[in-house]
């Protein structure tokens, strides 16, 4: 699943969400990522307390709350630096409905992809980390 996240005063689940088959290859992938990166952006308006950031994924997952959600979840973030055009592909530790995904820095890859292919790959092989 690829997801697009945008910045207000939290990040947002903002935009569509690309649920992928598993046997996805890995230039299919990164071109969903791409796309995803492209929509993601600042300035929304800040959350209050009547929202519902979660909503959609409950939805697509057909699931009654957060918790059931993040159970046996694995999650790899993707971001890409503005200056220099820089991708962070970093796998995750799910530490529950409080923490949530917690960054695993130390297996974080750093580079540039030449193609969506090779983003693919890097996404796939952090996902093997993800815990």
């Amino acid at each position: 699943m690829v997801l697009t996240y945008s910045e207000a005063n939290a990040w947002v689940l903002d935009g569509p969400i690309s649920r992928l088959p598993p046997e996805t290859d890995a230039e299919t992938l990164g071109i969903a990522v791409l796309k995803a990166l492209d929509l993601s952006r600042g300035g929304l308006p800040d959350l209050t307390r009547d929202s519902k950031p979660s909503k959609p994924l409950l939805e697509l997952f057909e699931v009654s709350s957060y918790n059931a959600y993040m159970k046996r979840m694995k999650s790899v973030s993707v971001a890409l630096e503005e200056i220099g055009g820089i991708f962070k592909v970093t796998p995750d530790v799910n530490a529950g409905t409080n923490e949530g995904f917690t960054p695993l820095i130390e297996h974080r890859v750093e580079t540039h992809f030449d193609t969506p292919e090779e983003l693919g790959q890097a996404i796939l092989e952090a996902f093997t980390k993800a815990r």
